[in-house]
């Protein structure tokens, strides 16, 4: 399932970012837990004249350790760009599936309780904003959590 929507993500974009969106290369994002921040994985994006294509969460994150938790948290996920993307979703993949996760405004989201690896997609899109300027960017960020 990730593979199909990260094969939507390449294929909404376009091979010119008409607006140039500020970079040469998506931003960085992260997840803050706990008062900690932790780095993600760039996935799969298209921005300014380039698109790179990547392989899913699993294989980006195998030689890289999950941010490990005893118990529930409150998480947030931090991009520190201007603009801000139009649409963001997040998603927790179980096994070949995805589970669309809800985010809070400000990117809060609840950490499962059941103790295991639990891999997430962060997709965002840069389309029109609400003064009718028009980016055209879209970045998958990945990161796992392990629940002890």
């Amino acid at each position: 399932m990730v593979y199909i929507l990260l094969s939507c993500i390449l294929s909404s974009c376009t091979t010119s970012n008409k607006k140039g969106l500020p970079g040469d290369r998506p931003p960085s994002v992260f997840v803050e837990l706990n008062g900690e921040k932790y780095s993600t994985t760039q996935g799969s994006f298209c921005w300014t004249n380039m698109c790179v294509d990547k392989v899913g969460p699993p294989e980006l994150l195998q030689n890289k350790k999950p941010i490990r938790l005893t118990s529930k948290a409150i998480a947030q996920i931090k991009m520190d760009y201007k603009p801000q993307p139009t649409e963001v979703h997040l998603s927790l993949m179980e096994g070949n599936e995805e589970k669309k996760i809800q985010l809070k405004g400000d990117g809060q989201f609840k950490t499962p309780t059941k103790k295991g690896v639990y891999y997430y997609v962060y997709s965002v899109w840069w389309d029109t904003d609400e003064k009718g300027k028009q980016y055209h960017g879209d970045a998958a960020y990945v990161f796992s959590l392990e629940i002890e």
